[in-house]
């Protein structure tokens, strides 16, 4: 077995040197030789972090990350669509007036996107839940749900399953031991 054709994307902080100590999604792309192809900075005046990637078609990316900028209240799960020369396509806000937090990011079967996380906006008590929110290839939210009882619950992961759904990895309080259980 042979490799020709790697390709590795980078997602790391870039920590701004305002004032405010913003910290910004920087995204790089490399060929297999590790030779920078692009490199763009995705953010805005407050902390933005980029936690998962997933590769999509025509060689777009789609980004996860967990944002305090644009319009959020507390912090929002934010999916950012690039294309293959790292200009922004679209940007999904996803979450309500509290705190979600991205952990995990998929393609499905039909090419949309599968978002996976933790919220607190969704909650009676404002404990944490598993989040789940599916998004079009054009950016638009096509559902999101929560998963949790009366204790927290976090989402860890996210895949697309062959039949068009999906599996979502987490931690619960609220079933098995009490504890945290997988």
């Amino acid at each position: 077995m042979s490799i020709k054709n790697i390709k590795l994307i980078a997602i790391g902080l870039l920590l701004g040197s305002t004032v405010a100590m913003a910290a910004q999604v920087q995204h790089t792309k490399k060929k297999a030789v590790f030779e920078k192809v692009w490199q763009e900075t995705y953010g805005g005046n407050d902390t933005d972090r980029a936690v998962a990637t997933v590769a999509l078609e025509n060689g777009d990316v789609a980004v996860a990350g967990t944002c305090k900028s644009f319009d959020a209240q507390q912090s929002d799960i934010c999916v950012t669509r690039v294309n293959a020369k790292g200009k922004t396509i679209w940007r999904k806000m996803l979450g309500g007036k509290n705190m979600d937090m991205a952990s995990g990011i998929s393609r499905a079967k039909d090419g949309s996107i599968l978002v996976a996380g933790t919220s607190r906006s969704f909650s009676a008590k404002r404990d944490r839940d598993i989040y789940v929110a599916k998004i079009s290839r054009d950016g638009k939210g096509i559902w999101q749900t929560t998963f949790g009882k009366e204790r927290a619950e976090y989402g860890r992961a996210i895949a697309g399953t062959d039949d068009g759904g999906a599996i979502v990895v987490g931690e619960t309080e609220s079933f098995g031991n009490g504890y945290k259980d997988i």
